[in-house]
């Protein structure tokens, strides 16, 4: 008898023994899977905050991977404000009406557990509070029937008024600034152990980090915005204070009954309607630093054949690539050089009866741009240099040039051809 009371106790021990390391192996196992959901559910907060770029799908996203982790009902993502209002910017499960009602609170004048997390004003010695500042219980109705009524009325109780047993309430921080809250319920007891609580306080970094990022880039977007709209509406005044100013310089040269005067304020005219069109392009465009050559210089052409009444199939244009881009600094300099060298081949190349053709061209050659404009016309004066010549139009085409820090060619033969070569900006 006494062997076989001492071998039932071994037995007992032993199967103490070895349920104690089925325990162990048991809670391995669980904080194992936990870890695996939690490298999951890290890898996702990263990957999400990469690929979006606007603050409001960034949170809704984070709200469903946090509810699939945690396996509860609801989820919910307060973000403080400047006001102090803490407003749900994204939720997933809760009710509209538990979010009409819950999302206005403000940390100055509501009383709630999830105003205190933000505040820090946690106390870690008390059962529902965790040392990293969150707030979870598992068993609201419960718990609430422990306290006194002036206890209950110190904090509004919505979760458990609309059914929610399991809350925790789990504070956005990041190197000790707090940024809002990760709200998390269900209406089961026990579904927010401490194990869920304390990952998701780890978790709440990278959502921290997450919404800082998209936050940033939102307000450079928006700031971009801002100064586009003010650039677009600079380039609009500017065209239209260019317009003002032709028409008062048509009502000048109306005035005026020196032809040679008349004359010269049609040509300031021209130029002036020239710079207007760049800025009128630039504000319908969608780039507001840079214009299309080609674009720019047919519609150029257009008016500056319409102002001399001249034939529409004189001017051969000729851009390649078609898609050179001139920075304004460039664009004006040689938009009033094309001017000026188109309209002196009109006025001077084409005695009466001759064939009329003029070639534009521009050509990209590695970090430099090549303008040509040609006709075949009685040519250039060969006792004539056009550096020293006193026209106005040419003078200016020289200084143009200089001031693109380039250089220019005259070529003589079957014709006039200048060649102005400067630096690509663009």
């Amino acid at each position: 008898m006494k062997d076989e009371s001492k071998t039932k106790k071994k037995l007992i021990r032993e199967l103490s023994s070895l349920r104690q390391r089925v325990s162990r192996l048991d809670k391995i196992e669980a904080e194992c899977k936990l870890g695996q959901k939690t490298l999951k559910l890290t890898n996702r907060i990263l990957k999400i905050a990469n690929e979006n770029t606007k603050k409001i799908r960034l949170l809704q996203e984070l709200t469903i991977e946090i509810k699939s982790f945690t396996g509860c009902d609801a989820v919910g993502i307060r973000l403080l404000n400047d006001k102090g209002n803490i407003p749900y910017e994204a939720y997933t499960g809760f009710s509209k009406s538990f979010y009409e009602t819950e999302s206005p609170l403000s940390i100055g004048s509501d009383k709630c557990m999830c105003v205190n997390v933000i505040k820090q004003e946690t106390d870690p010695t008390l059962p529902f509070y965790t040392e990293g500042g969150s707030f979870y219980i598992n068993g609201t109705s419960h718990f609430l029937a422990t306290i006194s009524a002036e206890e209950k009325g110190e904090t509004r109780n919505m979760c458990n008024k609309v059914g929610y047993e399991s809350v925790s309430l789990i504070p956005i921080r990041l190197k000790g600034m707090i940024y809002g809250l990760i709200h998390v319920a269900d209406k089961l007891e026990n579904k927010t152990p401490l194990a869920i609580v304390t990952t998701l306080e780890e978790i709440s970094q990278h959502v921290a980090a997450a919404i800082i990022k998209v936050s940033a880039e939102e307000r450079i977007r928006k700031s971009l915005q801002e100064k586009e709209t003010l650039l677009r509406e600079i380039h609009h005044r500017v065209k239209n204070n260019l317009q003002i100013i032709h028409s008062l310089l048509d009502l000048q040269s109306d005035q005026l009954e020196n032809h040679e005067a008349s004359k010269a304020i049609q040509n300031s005219q021209s130029r002036i309607k020239l710079m207007a069109l760049i800025h009128e392009q630039l504000y319908q465009s969608d780039e507001l630093s840079k214009i299309n050559f080609a674009g720019y210089i047919k519609s150029l052409i257009a008016d500056l054949l319409r102002s001399f009444g001249a034939d529409p199939g004189l001017i051969k244009l000729n851009v390649h690539p078609e898609n050179v881009y001139l920075s304004i600094d460039q664009a004006i300099p040689c938009g009033l050089i094309i001017n000026e060298l188109v309209s002196n081949s009109i006025k001077h190349a084409f005695p009466e009866g001759r064939g009329r053709k003029i070639d534009i061209g521009l050509i990209a050659i590695k970090d430099s741009l090549t303008l040509r404009i040609e006709d075949n016309g009685i040519g250039f004066p060969k006792d004539k240099d056009p550096k020293f010549a006193k026209s106005l139009g040419l003078r200016l085409v020289y200084l143009l040039t200089q001031q693109l820090e380039g250089s220019i060619m005259l070529h003589r033969s079957g014709g006039t051809a200048f060649e102005i070569t400067f630096p690509k900006q663009l």
